[in-house]
């Protein structure tokens, strides 16, 4: 695994995270919003595995440094890639948290799209 510094030095891409929440009629609502996060995103269909065995296709995924402020059991969040180019607002799939084997610290996150 790269080191973190090696690691952060390529989030060169930007996105906006919105976290969602429902409101009381029942419609997603926009909770909380950061914007300008460094992230890298990867365009790549993938087949992954659900919990249940389901095998489904994910549209890409997007890396996020360690400091991230996200929380990989919360999915209700809705991400949009805002550099080097705008693309449209991708749903989250899956959070990996990928821990560092050498202190067990998580070395980064990486979101699955669909």
């Amino acid at each position: 695994m790269i080191s973190k510094v090696k690691f952060d030095s390529l989030m060169t891409h930007r996105c906006k995270i919105e976290t969602l929440g429902i409101s009381g009629y029942g419609e997603k609502t926009v909770a909380s919003s950061q914007t300008s996060v460094p992230c890298l995103f990867d365009y790549q269909i993938q087949t992954m595995t659900k919990l249940d065995g389901e095998k489904v296709e994910v549209n890409g995924m997007c890396f996020l440094k360690s400091s991230a402020s996200i929380d990989s059991e919360y999915r209700d969040y809705r991400f949009t890639q805002t550099s080097p180019v705008i693309r449209a607002d991708m749903e989250v799939f899956q959070i990996k948290v990928l821990t560092d084997p050498n202190d067990g610290s998580i070395h980064h996150y990486e979101v699955y799209f669909r």
